[in-house]
């Protein structure tokens, strides 16, 4: 992700959580911008959304490799797991 369109990414994610809240799609890549800005406690906030969700749905593209296949809730766990 470039800098420069982090601000633009979040702001279309926080969109689509509000046309579908319960997104985890959304939910998790905002916690991943979250998480990157330094804003731990909402990306914390964002992971456990996805977590509760006990979404089915699973990752068709991603910036690491070993993440495409993977089940959203089981990246959230790890992501929130790595966190201080």
């Amino acid at each position: 992700m470039r800098a420069p369109l982090i601000p633009l990414l979040a702001a279309m994610l926080a969109a689509a959580l509000d046309d579908d809240p319960g997104n985890p799609y959304a939910l998790l890549n905002l916690g991943v911008i979250y998480q990157k800005q330094g804003r731990l406690q909402d990306a914390r906030g964002m992971y456990r959304r996805v977590i509760d969700s006990r979404s089915s749905a699973v990752a068709g593209q991603a910036t690491a490799e070993e993440e495409v296949g993977r089940r959203l809730t089981t990246i959230a766990e790890a992501n929130l797991a790595q966190m201080p």
